[in-house]
C-alpha cells in the first residue's frame, strides 16, 4: 500500500476513533473533556481527507 494512503488512512481511523470516545463522554457526563475530544477527533478526521 502507497505510504501516503497509509498514513492518511491511519488519521482518518484514528480521527473517528477520537470522535467516538468524545461522543461516549459526553454520554457520561463529562462535557468539557467529551467535547474537545469531538473537536479533536473531528480536526483530525479532516486533516486525512484533506
Amino acid at each position: 500500500m502507497d505510504e501516503y494512503l497509509e498514513t492518511r488512512l491511519r488519521l482518518i481511523g484514528g480521527g473517528v476513533q477520537t470522535t467516538l470516545v468524545g461522543i461516549a463522554s459526553l454520554q457520561f457526563g463529562a462535557l468539557g473533556f467529551g467535547g474537545v475530544l469531538v473537536f479533536v477527533g473531528t480536526a483530525i478526521t479532516l486533516g486525512g481527507l484533506v
